[in-house]
């Protein structure tokens, strides 16, 4: 789960990821968003559901904010951008100059004026992904009935990009929407799997035995 946290004091109480340790994996480290780890923790279902429920009501909030990290990404690209084109005619501007102070300040305006554009773009990219993650979290929900129900349909799962995550899962028995395991799959495959199961009830297809996905 990437940090949907505002501000410092929430960093605290947001529960990052899990990392499973232990040469059975009978432990996991819990990792808050301010760095701080809690390792040893057991792993038992409860509390893995406890992680679970942290974790769904963090997601929750974090769609509710959704626009603002969209906002702080398109900020941040025209920011980064901006900066980019400033730099380059104010570096060409000094070069012309064809004298020492005129390199000379070409210089620090081309380094400067590079790392302020490069780190906005670094935070373009950290609230893309948020954004991302966050518009997957929302679609998840807004679908959650049908793609619950992908198990009743023989070709839910076809051309599902991570179809093999959802094949373990359906294996295992798992919910292979779970916010814990989110890394696992992405808006294309909820999509597509919503995608399939329409066409599926559309035209109602036998199949022959027991035809699985």
């Amino acid at each position: 789960m990437k940090d949907y946290t505002l501000n410092k004091d929430s960093k605290k109480k947001f529960i990052k990821d899990i990392k499973f340790t232990g040469e059975n994996y009978e432990t996991m480290t819990v990792i808050f968003a301010d760095g701080t780890q809690f390792p040893d923790v057991e792993v038992t279902d409860e509390n893995i559901e406890k992680i679970r429920q942290y974790q769904e009501v963090q997601a929750r909030r974090g769609v509710q904010h959704l626009s603002t990290f969209k906002l702080k990404s398109a900020v941040s690209i025209i920011g980064s951008l901006g900066i980019s084109g400033v730099t380059y005619a104010m570096a060409d501007y000094f070069g012309q100059l064809g004298t020492n102070f005129g390199y000379g300040m070409g210089g620090v305006v081309g380094i400067a004026g590079s790392a302020v554009a490069l780190t906005l773009l670094y935070y373009y990219f950290k609230y893309d992904g948020i954004s991302d993650e966050l518009e997957k979290v929302q679609y998840r929900d807004e679908h959650r009935a049908t793609l619950n129900s992908y198990l009743q349909y023989p070709n839910s799962l076809s051309g599902v990009r991570h179809r093999k995550y959802f094949e373990a899962c359906a294996r295992d028995g798992l919910d292979p929407y779970s916010v814990i395991s989110m890394d696992g799959y992405d808006k294309r495959d909820l999509e597509k799997i919503v995608e399939n199961i329409t066409r599926e009830k559309q035209y109602q297809f036998q199949y022959r035995g027991s035809h699985t996905k």
